[in-house]
C-alpha cells in the first residue's frame, strides 16, 4: 500500500512540477529560408520565476515562461526583434496586462505587452486504476523590442524582466549563458 502512495505522489509531483527540476539552456537557431530569400533567427529561453513558494521543503518557482525572440534579415535589413511570452500559472491567474519592464543595470525600458491571450490546460496522468490530474493556464504575449535595448546589454549582467497577471508581478532572469546567447541573437545580421 505505501508504494502505491509513494507513486501516486511521485506520479502528480512529476506531472505538476517536472517544468521546475531542471532549467534547460536557452537555444539559438539561425536558418535560411531560400523560398523567402530571408534569414531567420529565434532564440527560445525557458525561465522560472524568482517568486517562490514552499513544498516539501523546498523553494520551488511559483512561474515558468518560455521567451522566444525572433527576428528576420533579408538584404541586410533587420526587423524589430519581437519577443513572446508564454507563461505556465496557476488556474486563477489573471491575463497579462500593461507593460514588460526590463532592468537593465539600473535602466528600466518598458514596453507595451501586446497579442495578449490566457489558455486553460488540463492534464490526467495516471497507471492502472489510479489518476490525477493538473490543470494551469499558459499566459501569453508579445512585444518589439527597439535600438535601446540592444545598446543596453552589452554590458548587463542579469537582466530581470517584470510581467504582470492582472496585478501581481512575475519577474524573470536572463544570465550567464543564457544572457550570452542573448547577445548572439541581438548580434545576427
Amino acid at each position: 500500500m505505501k508504494k502505491i502512495i509513494l507513486c501516486l505522489v511521485l506520479i502528480t509531483l512529476n506531472g505538476c512540477l517536472s517544468m521546475f527540476i531542471k532549467q534547460p539552456e536557452a537555444t539559438l537557431e539561425i536558418k535560411n529560408d531560400e523560398f523567402k530569400g530571408i534569414k531567420t533567427v529565434t532564440l527560445e529561453a525557458n525561465l522560472y520565476s524568482q517568486e517562490t513558494h514552499r513544498l516539501m521543503g523546498s523553494d520551488i518557482p511559483v512561474f515558468a515562461a518560455k521567451c522566444i525572440f525572433y527576428k528576420e534579415i533579408k538584404n541586410n535589413n533587420v526587423t524589430a526583434p519581437k519577443v513572446t511570452f508564454n507563461v505556465q500559472a496557476d488556474i486563477n491567474r489573471e491575463p497579462l496586462k500593461g507593460d514588460v519592464i526590463f532592468l537593465i543595470d539600473d535602466n528600466k525600458l518598458n514596453y507595451k505587452i501586446e497579442e495578449i491571450s490566457a489558455e486553460n490546460i488540463s492534464k490526467v496522468y495516471g497507471s492502472n486504476s489510479k489518476v490525477s490530474s493538473s490543470n494551469y493556464k499558459i499566459l501569453r504575449g508579445s512585444i518589439k523590442l527597439n535600438d535601446s535595448f540592444e545598446q543596453s546589454i552589452s554590458t548587463s549582467n542579469p537582466i530581470k524582466i517584470r510581467l504582470y497577471s492582472g496585478e501581481k508581478p512575475m519577474t524573470f532572469s536572463i544570465e550567464n549563458n543564457d544572457l550570452k546567447k542573448l547577445s548572439e541573437f541581438l548580434a545576427a545580421k
